[in-house]
């Protein structure tokens, strides 16, 4: 799974974009789930997007 599929897109200004998630993950070693909190940035290396 990535940010662009499972997250919230907000596009702050033209070529940059910010995802915002969460997921519960069950890591092998820990008894309880885990909750994974993301904040991904994309930027185009144009100015005008």
């Amino acid at each position: 799974m990535t940010a662009q599929e499972q997250g919230r897109c907000e596009e702050v200004r033209p070529g940059k974009k910010v995802y915002l998630g969460s997921m519960t993950v069950q890591p092998k070693k820990f008894i309880k789930p885990v909750q994974l909190v993301y904040k991904v940035i994309e930027r185009s290396s144009e100015k005008d997007g």
